[in-house]
């Protein structure tokens, strides 16, 4: 008992409230203070003291806590970790990108709201006097994207980053952590582009650590790094060979004692192997029905050989023009109740097609005609392929003018091989849903040959959301990218 509570009185006399797990390669170890003036301090000192008797703190808790900005002296309300578990760790993608789990909330990066200074909780109060003048003199400088605490955490780290790099150029360390982190949100709210020119910048500073002489004993760690920004940015070969590597290295750090080292060469051992089995997942060319997986290296190499040309299909959206064009074809209403016929409408009452089919967007009741809402409402129209395409409150409606099918897609979606034998659709349902199917002319017009939506999930186990980017090297290959879990997946369609 007596060595808890003497625990207890360290952790009030040096106020220190957590450590990372992960930085303790480091010598310099982040210990931020608690600030003086806090609404909850002696909860914060009590829970600790719970935790530390019974060894286990059960719930991660986040309170709101005034903070003086140490820039401009504006009181900020932040949120402050008044307690956590022993169980928190981050998520597994957080894990491979070697990202600790209070890196993976918005919680921990705060912005002032008058200068707008951002910075993590672990760097917010700086003591440092002249690092202060310099940030207050250069903070009036710049145009800084986060205006206050509660923007998304992506601005915040773009105001971070200008913050950070007024004092903090030469520590590269911190800049490949910190591209890592930045990468790894940008990925999280679907910006990918973003998110792969953030992850090549922690890549080539780790590489460039790699080669510091003094860095020999990191290697292990250093080259989980590059491997794991190597997985992420599609590199999958280059990755397999620094994850080998590694696994063939002991991490040992002589700043640390041996149980500490030990434990962290356990750590990124498990990690390594975790991103070896994922990487080979990447690697391995599964023949699926026409259907390969490839990498970026050869989809992006074949694409600049190719070098597909973009057609321009042309689109009508005024609908008094759609009118004049489809005459009597389209018979219109503005009602969707007792409706009848009204030239001045924007709703489908009936579709009479050039072979003789009919459509009706209007259900009969007695004698009275009506529609469930307004799902026929007009949206555009192509005249080169006779395709006019309707919205309604959650999809896209697409008819084939000519032949009288329905669900042929939006013309402005597809990808034609070089002769225009082929073609790549996609319906919309739901405005979330796609389906993706590949066209082929058969008896002068285009119809469904190939249910690449269908093929694709029998075989993968999972479903195409939404095609990135496609190509056809000829008439019978068709490339694609898809992303799944933030991953770029790359394939390739050979079809009869």
């Amino acid at each position: 008992m007596k060595r808890y509570i003497s625990i207890v009185l360290l952790f009030i006399r040096k106020r220190a409230w957590w450590r990372w797990s992960d930085t303790m390669t480091r010598k310099d170890m982040y210990s931020p203070e608690i600030p003086r003036k806090m609404k909850s301090g002696k909860s914060i000192l009590m829970v600790a003291l719970c935790g530390l008797i019974v060894g286990t703190i059960f719930a991660t808790n986040w309170v709101k806590v005034e903070m003086k900005c140490p820039i401009c002296k504006t009181t900020n309300e932040f949120s402050f970790l008044q307690s956590w578990g022993s169980y928190v760790t981050a998520g597994s993608l957080a894990q491979l990108q070697y990202i600790n789990w209070l890196e993976v909330t918005s919680s921990s990066l705060y912005t002032c709201k008058k200068c707008k200074y951002s910075a993590f909780m672990w760097d917010f109060f700086i003591k440092e006097r002249r690092t202060l003048r310099t940030i207050r003199s250069a903070l009036r400088k710049l145009e800084l994207p986060a205006t206050n605490y509660s923007d998304c955490i992506t601005k915040k780290l773009e105001s971070a980053e200008q913050a950070y790099k007024i004092y903090k150029h030469n520590d590269y360390d911190f800049w490949c952590r910190f591209y890592k982190i930045k990468g790894y949100h940008y990925a999280r709210i679907g910006n990918v582009k973003q998110a792969e020119a953030e992850r090549l910048k922690a890549l080539e500073i780790a590489e460039n650590l790699l080669k510091i002489p003094s860095n020999y004993y990191r290697r292990k760690e250093l080259l989980f790094i590059t491997s794991s920004m190597k997985f992420f940015t599609n590199q999958y070969n280059e990755a397999i060979k620094d994850i080998d590597l590694a696994l063939s290295l002991i991490y040992s750090n002589p700043g640390i004692d041996t149980i500490r080292s030990s434990s962290l060469d356990s750590y990124f051992t498990r990690q390594l192997e975790n991103l070896r089995d994922l990487t080979k997942k990447h690697i391995e060319v599964i023949e699926i029905i026409g259907i390969s997986r490839t990498d970026a290296t050869n989809y992006y190499a074949i694409k600049e050989k190719v070098n597909p040309p973009t057609l321009e299909i042309e689109k009508i959206t005024d609908l008094e023009q759609a009118k004049q064009i489809l005459g009597d074809m389209v018979i219109w209403c503005n009602s969707i109740d007792d409706i009848q016929p009204d030239d001045n409408g924007d709703i489908v009452f009936k579709i009479t097609f050039r072979n003789g089919k009919e459509y009706f967007g209007a259900s009969k009741e007695g004698d009275v005609w009506y529609v469930e809402d307004d799902t026929r409402s007009f949206y555009a129209y192509y005249p080169q392929e006779d395709i006019l395409i309707l919205k309604d409150r959650y999809s896209e409606r697409s008819f084939n003018l000519t032949t009288g099918e329905e669900s042929v897609g939006n013309p402005s979606d597809f990808i034609f091989s070089p002769s225009q034998k082929r073609k790549l659709s996609r319906h919309n349902i739901f405005g979330m849903h796609n389906t993706y199917f590949i066209q082929e002319i058969i008896d002068e017009q285009y119809q469904r040959t190939f249910p690449l939506s269908n093929e694709f999930y029998e075989n993968e186990s999972f479903r195409i959301r939404y095609i990135l980017d496609a190509f056809w090297e000829n008439d019978v290959i068709l490339y694609f990218i898809i992303e799944e879990q933030n991953w770029k997946l790359y394939y390739k369609v050979i079809l009869e």
